[in-house]
């Protein structure tokens, strides 16, 4: 709803909230997925499970980078 004040209209429109993101797209989600990823290897001594909750962390972390990257550049 525009408003004329002094010559100039202004906007009264209540903000909008945000909507909560997911956590696989906020660096703290993603960061959190890669914790968990590295107690589940830990968790499998050895082996294929292990491994592919290696890598399963480690692309978290590497996404979580990127989302910071990201946020900074629109700020």
């Amino acid at each position: 709803m525009a408003v004329p004040v002094k010559g100039r209209v202004q906007d009264r429109t209540p903000p909008t909230r945000r909507k909560p993101q997911p956590p696989q797209d906020t660096p703290e989600g993603c960061d959190a997925m890669a914790a968990a990823d590295m107690a589940r290897a830990a968790a499998h001594m050895e082996g294929w499970g292990r491994t592919r909750f290696e890598h399963s962390a480690v692309m978290w972390s590497r996404r979580a980078r990127l989302l910071e990257v990201a946020d900074a550049e629109t700020d």
